[in-house]
């Protein structure tokens, strides 16, 4: 099993077994070192802040691209020319905890492009990446419309991604085929402000698959929500989606019976922040997926049953050693005697000395990106 270093502090030296002599880039390793990456036993990892854009090398993927395990930050890949970021023509391959990022201007491509000139992308799956594009980008996130068997997405997240009213840039997700593959899954992802080039734009479509899953996914924003053509036959089962704020919620397929278009009450969308707030329609709204661990990792459920998106609710509950916190302006005390349970709703401030307590102004509340106070 081999397994090649990305690292853009790489010194490209073979046979780029650590971060220290990792390729530069993915290109580096396809063109100019002339490395057939096609070997479903590699694992290629990536650096913080990596480059895995092949500038539309053609790179023919297998094996997993991932972060470096030492890294707590998922790896952001940027580019800011009109090339393909990703090919994936091969088959058995897992991209997983990437940051995809763009600055694309009036680009009309894609980030990451399966199955093109007729190859085999069969058992692939894209697992808590991001995909965020800047400004009038004209750009889709994943084009598969030569799916093959088994496509897997889940756990992404997807950004300020506009599309384009062109056939073939049309939509942020594509999975389609005129040959007939089977089992397409498309899980637990959340989209916020894409599709927004027009009203025809589409974040998820899905046609000519002969049996799909598509659930407990959120789509705030943009032309059209889902849109999905199942006359190619099989077992679909489409259901638990939110699309909300978008011209057209539910296209072909009708909506069905645990679909709303509820806002999904992201936590602050506007800064990228995509988990839910606490009565979010989409915490415990979902059903039971193969997304058993969220974007971050954490297990699910948390709750009564799954989330919808990306995130999974988690309540958190915060055990202190006599601490004590008191608002000001007021008689209230609450005390932790160690264990033991807070009020919900109570700031506890970063630099706290949980030895002596502190106060706190009246009215602050809780950060939720900390913890929930049980």
């Amino acid at each position: 099993m081999a397994t090649y270093y990305i690292n853009p502090t790489g010194t490209n030296t073979s046979p780029y077994d650590t971060a220290a002599k990792g390729a530069t880039s993915l290109k580096q390793l396809v063109q100019d070192d002339g490395i057939t990456l096609t070997n479903t036993d590699t694992t290629y990892i990536v650096g913080d802040n990596g480059n895995i854009s092949e500038g539309n090398a053609g790179a023919i993927v297998a094996g997993t691209i991932t972060k470096d395990p030492a890294s707590t930050n998922k790896p952001v890949v940027t580019a800011a020319v009109a090339n393909t970021m990703m090919h994936i023509q091969s088959t058995n391959c897992t991209i997983k905890d990437i940051y995809f990022q763009t600055s694309f201007t009036a680009a009309t491509t894609h980030m990451i492009t399966i199955s093109t000139n007729g190859q085999d992308a069969s058992d692939l799956t894209i697992d808590s990446c991001t995909f965020e594009a800047t400004g009038s980008n004209q750009v889709s996130a994943i084009d598969n419309d030569k799916a093959s068997d088994n496509f897997t997405l889940k756990n992404c997240v997807f950004i300020n991604v506009e599309a384009h009213s062109s056939s073939a840039y049309e939509n942020v997700v594509t999975v389609e085929s005129t040959y007939s593959p089977s089992n397409t899954v498309i899980i637990n992802n959340s989209f916020y402000n894409c599709a927004t080039f027009d009203s025809t734009a589409v974040n998820i479509k899905m046609a000519g698959i002969v049996g799909s899953t598509i659930q407990n996914n959120i789509i705030s924003g943009g032309g059209v929500g889902r849109d999905c053509n199942t006359s190619a036959g099989g077992t679909h089962n489409i259901d638990y989606n939110i699309c909300h704020n978008t011209t057209t919620p539910f296209q072909t397929l009708a909506q069905q019976s645990n679909e709303i278009t509820s806002d999904p009450l992201y936590t602050a969308p506007g800064s990228g922040d995509l988990t839910l707030q606490s009565g979010s329609p989409a915490k415990d709204g979902g059903t039971t997926t193969t997304a058993t661990v969220d974007y971050n990792g954490v297990s699910r459920p948390q709750g009564a049953s799954f989330d919808m998106g990306a995130f999974e609710f988690e309540e958190i509950e915060l055990t202190c050693w006599y601490y004590t916190a008191k608002y000001k302006g007021s008689n209230r005390v609450y005390r932790d005697n160690g264990p033991g349970d807070f009020p919900k709703n109570l700031t506890v401030p970063a630099n706290v000395d949980t030895s002596t307590g502190v106060m706190i102004d009246e009215g602050v509340k809780i950060d939720p990106s900390r913890y929930t106070v049980n």
